[in-house]
């Protein structure tokens, strides 16, 4: 616990007393205070730019403080209501981009193994054509190394040369 003390009042600060930060985002969103906020700035940033193409200006600030008044769930049962929707709109949303990043991911997994299983064939393609290439070199310098046995045959166009590996 911090005191702080000034001439007109005495404030007393809790370090460490509050829920975790991530508790935060959680506690904003179930009390409606985001989606509350997401409306309201959308409604300013319109307020603005309509004032802004007839020439008008508008305080952005003052015009957020009064929407958020008025439209506060808690005495206003119309935006309660549109709450709930945005809620269930984005409990949807949030579904879809699982399913979608999920979908990504068995695609990449299928195109790796795609890739994999291509690379592989190529692979074994080469080594069968490096072994065939090996084998008909043995097989050329074999046949160089094996006797032969000429035969000329007369015929009646001419002689004909007949070799024969034996």
């Amino acid at each position: 616990m911090l005191l702080l003390l000034t001439e007109s009042a005495m404030v007393v600060l809790e370090v460490g007393g509050g829920p975790p930060e991530d508790k935060w985002k959680q506690y904003l969103e179930e009390t409606q205070v985001l989606p509350s906020l997401e409306c309201g700035i959308e409604e300013m940033l319109r307020a603005c730019a309509d004032a802004a193409g007839t020439g008008r200006r508008k305080d952005p600030i003052n015009f957020l403080a009064a929407w958020l008044m008025r439209h506060n769930p808690r005495h206003n049962p119309v935006m309660a209501q549109h709450l709930l929707r945005m809620a269930g709109v984005s409990a949807e949303r949030q579904a879809q981009e699982v399913a979608e990043e999920e979908a990504r991911r068995q695609y990449e997994a299928e195109k790796l193994r795609l890739e994999h299983e291509a690379a592989e064939r190529a692979a074994a393609e080469a080594a069968a054509a490096a072994e065939a290439a090996q084998h008909a070199k043995l097989k050329a310098e074999r046949d160089k190394l094996r006797p032969f046995v000429e035969l000329a045959l007369p015929g009646s166009s001419g002689t004909m040369l007949l070799r024969v590996r034996l």
